[in-house]
């Protein structure tokens, strides 16, 4: 059985050219492309025009994700296999990460 990064390339290439079907698609592989340690600590929010906005649990991992942003949108383009994000934009959101209290 083919693992799923290899499929991801072919796939991404049958992609029609629609703006919210990309945003779709490159949001939902930001967790495979990066790994489970940063997808802990992030999530993808947007992708517009080569813009992908991430946010992040806290500062220090703001901090950590930007000193490496540039390794970043390398990985997630070669994971792509298309050079389609040029830009990671992070910021602390950590409410978008605090678990509910409600049950």
């Amino acid at each position: 059985m083919e693992r799923f990064s290899n499929l991801v390339p072919t796939f991404v290439r049958s992609l029609p050219d629609d703006p919210d079907i990309l945003e779709t698609v490159i949001v939902s592989l930001w967790r495979p492309a990066v790994g489970a340690a940063i997808a802990e600590a992030s999530r993808a929010q947007s992708f517009t025009k080569g813009r992908l906005v991430v946010s992040t649990k806290d500062k220090n991992w703001k901090a950590q994700l930007d000193s490496i942003a540039p390794e970043l949108v390398a990985k997630i383009n070669r994971f792509l296999g298309k050079s389609m994000v040029r830009y990671i934009e992070i910021a602390a959101a950590p409410d978008l990460f605090s678990e509910s209290k409600e049950d």
